[in-house]
């Protein structure tokens, strides 16, 4: 059997690198990355550490300094934050596989504005600050969507719709249509 083209050469690669095999799979089916290259995920991937939580563990918590991006290959775990002046506990969100977290943190600067934990074990692909921040630089593109998501999830949030399941996270809201919501 003779391949051809990018695709030969993405099965060569993944063969030689067997531990980036489900990293760079994840990268190219994911709409964050979708204006990026075959060689450009294959260059990015690597740079992704592979990260094993337990059930009932904390990936990070809420306030404590913002030091990477991750990415869920396996597994769900709970997006909260704690009120700052009622002290309650709040659930924003079940994030699951092909869903991503910390970015907030990275683009704003400073600390976590959530917690997450894991509800299940967990198998995490994590790109450190360093590394993330080389990546927008050579990856321009990337920013928007980035910042899409961002604002799109927030957005969602804050209007907090109904029909909208924990599991379920709003990635792109866009206002050139008009559409109304009624509850």
């Amino acid at each position: 059997m003779v391949l051809v083209g990018d695709y030969s050469m993405a099965v060569l690669w993944l063969c030689y690198n067997p531990r980036m095999a489900d990293a760079y799979l994840l990268l190219k089916r994911m709409h964050l990355f979708i204006n990026m290259s075959e060689d450009e995920l294959r260059r990015l991937a690597p740079q992704f550490k592979e990260v094993s939580v337990e059930e009932g563990q904390w990936v990070f918590e809420q306030n404590s300094p913002a030091d990477a991006f991750y990415i869920i290959q396996s597994g769900q775990v709970e997006v909260s934050t704690v009120g700052a002046f009622s002290g309650k506990v709040r659930r924003l969100a079940v994030a699951v596989e092909a869903d991503f977290f910390g970015e907030m943190g990275l683009l704003r600067g400073g600390t976590r504005n959530a917690s997450i934990r894991a509800l299940t074990p967990v198998k995490l692909w994590k790109l450190n600050r360093a590394d993330f921040n080389t990546f927008l630089a050579r990856n321009p593109r990337t920013k928007p969507h980035l910042e899409v998501a961002l604002m799109s999830r927030q957005f969602a949030r804050d209007l907090n719709f109904f029909w909208l399941r924990e599991y379920e996270n709003i990635y792109l809201v866009t206002l050139r249509h008009r559409l109304f919501l009624l509850e």
